[in-house]
């Protein structure tokens, strides 16, 4: 056997299991939406929405068309914010796509891009989306020099800190939520997107006086809803990343570190983005 047949060997085990984890899942999580209390329309749509993202990407061989479309859309809502700041009810939901899109943007050359995303994060004040950019460049920077590396982090976590005044009821509300949703958590879950529902059911609430969207935390919401089924995700997540390189893993890297205190994965196509991005590194090959 040559070198080569010893690759492509790895590389399709490897996508086998990709494959075998990936339909295990669909499975469970179509049955964790047919087992909860709430409307299955949505959850179902949604989630279909994300097994598609996945595919395109693990087909598409280059996302830069998709980022570009992306971008154009970014912009556009950058210049909606700056021009007419009252009708952004939540620009916590701009900003992570703004962080996706600016890292995107960054991996992929559309440098037209760059000055509308820095001046969306700015615009929307968002910690949140701080914290994304701050993972991200922290990523990149670590193999040319840690030393920057640590002092950009310290840099963009300190000014996300002070961006705005209210940390402690940002922060406390978020603590609530996240205790309420441990306190709640089941074995087998509650179902794919049926946090809201499960929330306004909640008789106490923490440090809340209105009904959160989601948990705040993607990690927490994905095990609260799945139960131990979110093994099965960790799981389909680590054969999808195994061994990846390349600079598009710093989108996810975004992601993840905003995942932790806001819920990009279940806001439609930014999580549907994140979808597309975990695809096409899944299924690229490992040179």
């Amino acid at each position: 056997m040559t070198s080569t047949d010893r690759l492509d060997s790895v590389w399709f085990s490897r996508q086998e299991a990709v494959l075998v984890l990936g339909v295990a899942l669909i499975a469970f999580v179509s049955l964790t939406i047919a087992g909860s209390r709430g409307s299955w329309l949505y959850p179902s749509i949604y989630f279909g929405a994300m097994v598609l993202a996945f595919i395109i990407g693990a087909i598409v061989t280059d996302l830069r068309p998709i980022w570009l479309g992306a971008a154009i859309a970014v912009a556009l809502g950058t210049v909606g914010l700056v021009l007419f700041p009252e009708n952004f009810s939540s620009p916590n939901v701009l900003a992570c796509g703004i962080v996706l899109t600016l890292v995107a943007a960054s991996v992929y050359q559309i440098w037209w891009f760059i000055p509308f995303g820095l001046a969306g994060l700015f615009a929307t004040q968002s910690r949140t989306a701080w914290l994304g950019i701050a993972a991200a460049a922290f990523a990149a920077l670590w193999n040319r020099s840690r030393i920057i590396a640590v002092w950009v982090l310290i840099a963009a976590l300190v000014f996300g800190a002070t961006i705005k005044n209210d940390l402690d009821a940002s922060f406390l509300s978020r603590i609530g939520i996240w205790q309420d949703t441990i306190n709640h958590m089941t074995p087998f879950g509650h179902g794919f997107g049926s946090f809201f529902e499960e929330y306004s059911r909640f008789a106490v609430r923490t440090n809340m006086f209105q009904l959160a969207p989601a948990a705040y935390n993607d990690f927490l919401q994905i095990v609260f809803e799945l139960g131990f089924g979110s093994v099965l995700a960790v799981a389909f997540a680590v054969a999808c990343l195994d061994r990846a390189r390349g600079p598009q893993t710093l989108i996810l890297i975004a992601y993840a570190a905003m995942s932790l205190t806001f819920f990009p994965l279940y806001i439609p196509i930014i999580g549907h983005l994140v979808a597309l991005t975990l695809g096409h590194l899944a299924f690229q090959r490992r040179l």
